[in-house]
């Protein structure tokens, strides 16, 4: 695997020295790598936070599914978000490849929905 690891990250940032530079942690990504430990590891960043990409998962592949359509914790993961007072971008990535032209626009009406509910949860939180 080559993904570097949360202290690796943390590392080089504090090596960089710059404010120019953040981490952008990828659920999806991290999902795949750490599990159902995932938000134990953005903990080791998220001084250092400084945008996410939000999609799902079924641990295994990175698919790239919209929120609330594989295994992340969502609940947790906005939770340590309000406790953490991020406030960064939710930048939600997908694959527009996945999504047959027919069905494209119910599609963006459910990602939709799935940022209003992830808005709503994270701010339950702070």
């Amino acid at each position: 695997d080559h993904a570097c690891f949360p202290e690796e990250m943390a590392q080089l940032m504090q090596e960089l020295s710059d404010p120019m530079f953040g981490i952008c942690w990828d659920f999806g990504h991290g999902q795949v790598a750490f599990g159902e430990n995932m938000p134990e590891e953005l903990k080791k960043v998220s001084r250092l936070l400084a945008t996410t990409h939000v999609h799902d998962n079924h641990s295994g592949k990175d698919l790239h599914l919209p929120p609330f359509f594989g295994k992340i914790d969502w609940e947790k993961v906005t939770a340590y978000l309000g406790d953490i007072r991020y406030n960064g971008p939710m930048s939600i990535e997908l694959l527009r490849s996945s999504f047959p032209d027919g069905i494209v626009e119910d599609v963006l009406n459910c990602l939709y929905s799935s940022g209003k509910k992830l808005i709503s949860m994270a701010e339950q939180k702070q």
